[in-house]
């Protein structure tokens, strides 16, 4: 559901973001929020640091990935072995 929610309001040009407990207390949910596109995040304190790492990690595997995909675009349009 929150995925879906994420989705739709993008699909409008719109910023989201949520607030609550769940992303302090889970970083996972942290990431997930962040691999669905969220603009915001409202952390506690004492969780920051910790978050922010967790979002930094899949900050950059979802820029390497995308990179990884343009490559591929790249190479494929130019006629060249992506390997």
């Amino acid at each position: 559901m929150i995925s879906q929610a994420i989705h739709t309001v993008k699909q409008h040009g719109r910023k989201i973001g949520i607030c609550g407990q769940a992303p302090s207390d889970y970083p996972e949910f942290a990431r997930f929020l962040v691999e669905q596109g969220i603009d915001s995040i409202s952390l506690n304190p004492d969780s920051v640091l910790k978050t922010l790492l967790e979002v930094a990690d899949a900050e950059a595997i979802s820029t390497l990935v995308l990179i990884k995909k343009r490559v591929s675009q790249t190479t494929a349009k130019s006629g060249q072995n992506p390997s």
